[in-house]
């Protein structure tokens, strides 16, 4: 879901920047720093940070559309791409040594986008 990437290079110059407010389960909250993270599921958490976001101070908002701004200008799709699919890999590997992905051949990133392309 590429959404809050969009969302925070679309907000870069405005005088009041908002937050985003990612699912922890999103590879999104991996790479957006100064994002809000929430599991969906817990309804508390979810009101506790729509909360901070709309009470948050300006100074703040800005710190984290800072950390945010450079990753978001500066990192093409495709190289973003290949990085939560490699570390969707590692953490399967990690997972199990029987890595069920050796029944599809090469699960590098590259092969995966490769792949994904001819589709």
């Amino acid at each position: 879901n590429l959404c809050p990437l969009e969302y925070v290079f679309a907000r870069k110059e405005p005088a009041d920047p908002g937050v985003v407010i990612a699912s922890e389960f999103s590879a999104v909250s991996s790479i957006l720093n100064g994002a809000l993270r929430v599991n969906p599921y817990d309804i508390q958490m979810c009101v506790t940070s729509i909360d901070s976001a709309l009470s948050m101070s300006q100074s703040e908002r800005d710190a984290r559309r800072g950390r945010d701004i450079d990753f978001v200008s500066t990192c093409p799709s495709g190289l973003w791409t290949r990085n939560v699919l490699r570390d969707l890999n590692d953490a399967t590997l990690s997972k199990s040594t029987s890595s069920r992905m050796d029944v599809v051949g090469d699960s590098s990133p590259d092969s995966i986008l490769a792949r994904e392309a001819e589709l």
